[in-house]
């Protein structure tokens, strides 16, 4: 948005002022979802260790923009990727 134009000023068109309100809503439930995600990581992390030690079953998921292969075990979810 540009510089001395607020989201109430008539100038601001309708989409600028979804796209703040978007933008700011989506900060806001990114900052409420860290505290959790941070909180089951070494969960994650301890489970896909121990997959790592029985052996993950590894499954094509994607290609990436520039031809990367995108990989994730059927079991813990890991991810890897091949150039």
């Amino acid at each position: 948005m540009e510089e001395g134009r607020s989201l109430e000023s008539e100038a601001v068109t309708i989409w600028e002022r979804r796209i703040q309100i978007e933008r700011e809503e989506k900060t806001e439930r990114q900052n409420a979802v860290d505290p959790i995600t941070e909180k089951y990581r070494p969960k994650y992390e301890a489970l896909q260790m121990e997959c790592e030690t029985e052996g993950h079953e590894w499954s094509f998921v994607t290609f990436g923009v520039g031809g990367q292969s995108f990989f994730a075990c059927k079991k813990c979810r890991k991810s890897r990727v091949e150039p």
